[in-house]
């Protein structure tokens, strides 16, 4: 038999060591960051395992955290009670003081701060979800003169919070295809006026500009994004939100504080008071936008009116057949204009931003859905005055990734395709209001049931349904409404 034992123990010492995922901690993290500016969760061989961290990791300059979809952090020691007490970089997962930094992939379960994204240009948030926001989900800029600029979050969810998911002090930052849900206020500039919390009123010397294309918001029971600026020195901010989508939002666009807003073809659904409001010299042009489900279009001063007309056509060819030949270059052009109101700098400013926008949201469109944007970049080529003021021409170039497309097909013929089976799963969900919107209470429930329901699917939801409310009233203006939903699930 003692042979048996060596073989068994030398089989034993071959799985151990090559097969057999090791727990992942925060000591690797810092490791792998400060050697070779790389952590990916597959390369470390990291188990699925919570990794917990205790003092923010610095993100100097070129990093890249990869958690290939499966790594989960959480946090440990001060902070973990997740108290909404606005904390420093020490308090954040991950902070960065350099350019060019990129997080992805990976779910964050519990952080004090988040991701700040506090000093950097061209910095990337792409694929994070956020299952409990305790401060803000994404801080960027820092309150001082030097602020993150170019920042980028992509593609990343963001859960249940107690005020808002992205804050932004200073800087500029586009944020696309994200979504928002049970948060009260989805992205917001930094204001003189605190939003209720514990915070600091405390202006920003670097004003914010913000852009937000293609985003879906579910439940903000404030604002949905707000645009501000610098309201002691008079200094212009900007939100530029196009293609949004809002559902359950009192008022899905605010413009505060020397803030300038620019809304267009974004959707409100369920209950809105109204789509656009203004506060201390705020103000804004909204175009083409689907209000019909608010009580009115806006109040204060917003117009209703387009400044520029609609991104043009590309001339360049269509996308590659093949996903598989690899990264494809698509342009596009856009104009942007601006009104008479502004010196002849502030409306150039402006105007170039918005036929950038216009082109990247031109350009962006042409990469089809097996394709993943990798690369983007935008000029402001030409302006001409115009009646009205000036006029713009923009341009934009995004490289579309087709790489993680299938192979060709074998010559071998296949074999006919399985017919789908299909599953349904039911859950029950429940929402409180404490304003006596018993409208709002109901679009809270719904969400929460369907999200309980499709959690239970595995496969692909191609159905879904939503049971009418019920009300308990609680007190005079206190109701919760229970419901539930069912999804078809093809498994």
């Amino acid at each position: 038999m003692g042979w048996v034992r060596i073989i068994f123990t030398l089989c034993f010492f071959v799985y151990s060591f090559d097969g057999v995922a090791k727990k992942c901690t925060e000591t690797d993290i810092r490791n792998a960051v400060n050697s070779k500016k790389t952590f990916d969760f597959d390369a470390e061989n990291c188990s699925d395992d919570i990794i917990y961290i205790s003092k923010g990791i610095a993100l100097n300059g070129g990093v890249v955290i990869d958690g290939r979809n499966k790594m989960r952090l959480s946090w440990k020691g001060e902070g973990s009670q997740c108290d909404e007490i606005p904390r420093g970089d020490a308090y954040a997962t991950f902070y960065t003081n350099g350019n060019k930094n990129v997080i992805k992939n990976l779910t964050i379960l519990l952080s004090p701060e988040g991701i700040h994204l506090g000093k950097g240009k061209d910095n990337i948030v792409d694929g994070v979800t956020f299952e409990r926001i305790c401060e803000d989900a994404i801080t960027n800029g820092n309150k001082q003169t030097s602020s993150a600029t170019g920042s980028i979050i992509r593609n990343s969810v963001f859960k249940n919070g107690p005020d808002k998911a992205i804050q932004c002090n200073g800087g500029s930052m586009t944020v696309q295809n994200s979504v928002f849900r049970d948060i009260p206020r989805a992205i917001g500039a930094c204001t003189y006026k605190a939003d209720p919390g514990n915070h600091v009123a405390k202006e920003c010397p670097i004003v914010c500009n913000i852009k937000a294309y293609n985003n879906k918001v579910y439940g903000c029971r404030g604002y949905g994004f707000r645009g501000a600026g610098y309201l002691q020195k008079k200094k212009q901010g900007t939100l530029t939100a196009i293609g949004n989508h809002f559902e359950g939002c009192k008022t899905p666009i605010m413009s505060s504080q020397y803030g300038y807003v620019y809304a267009e073809d974004n959707t409100a659904k369920g209950s809105c008071d109204q789509f656009a409001n203004t506060e201390q010299n705020g103000r804004g042009d909204m175009c083409g936008n689907d209000t019909s489900a608010c009580k009115r279009n806006f109040k204060g001063s917003f117009k209703n009116r387009c400044i520029a007309q609609n991104p043009v056509p590309s001339p360049e060819p269509p996308p590659s057949e093949n996903p598989g030949e690899g990264s494809v270059l698509y342009s596009g052009q856009g104009v942007g204009g601006t009104e008479k109101d502004m010196s002849r700098s502030e409306q150039e400013k402006l105007a170039c931003s918005r036929a950038e926008d216009r082109a990247l949201v031109n350009a962006r469109s042409r990469c089809s859905s097996e394709g993943k944007i990798v690369e983007q970049s935008s000029s402001c080529d030409s302006c001409k005055s115009t009646s009205k003021g000036v006029s713009c021409n923009g341009s934009a170039k995004v490289t579309c990734d087709y790489s993680g497309g299938e192979a060709a097909p074998s010559p071998e013929p296949r074999p006919e395709p399985e017919k789908p089976s299909f599953q349904t799963f039911s859950a029950d969900g429940k929402g409180g209001t404490t304003k006596g919107d018993k409208s709002k209470a109901c679009d809270l429930a719904k969400g929460r049931a369907l999200d309980a329901a499709e959690g239970k699917c595995s496969g692909n939801v191609v159905s879904k349904t939503t049971s009418s409310c019920s009300y308990k009233k609680r007190s005079s203006k206190n109701y919760t409404a229970y419901t539930s939903a069912s999804v078809k699930c093809e498994i």
